[in-house]
């Protein structure tokens, strides 16, 4: 399983969730932790420029393939409330 680093960005209301993922996977949790520990200016950085500056980065984590899979974009009458 591979570790990616995952920016999210400053949202405006409850259904509005932009996130920025980090291309390259890493193999271990650990060096993905350090990476991104070492690296969160310039991640911060491609992920507002990403979003051409309109949207800043909120936090970082990393997560699995798998939870990337379950971070992916539903339709709303998907979602039971």
């Amino acid at each position: 399983m591979l570790w990616y680093v995952v920016v999210f960005m400053v949202f405006t209301n409850d259904f509005d969730r932009h996130i920025y993922i980090f291309q390259w996977g890493f193999p271990e949790v650990d060096q993905c932790i350090a990476f991104a520990k070492k690296n969160q200016t310039t991640l911060f950085y491609m992920a507002h420029k990403a979003y051409d500056f309109k949207r800043s980065p909120l936090n970082l984590m990393c997560v699995s393939s798998e939870g990337i899979r379950k971070l992916e974009p539903q339709r709303m009458d998907d979602i039971h409330i």
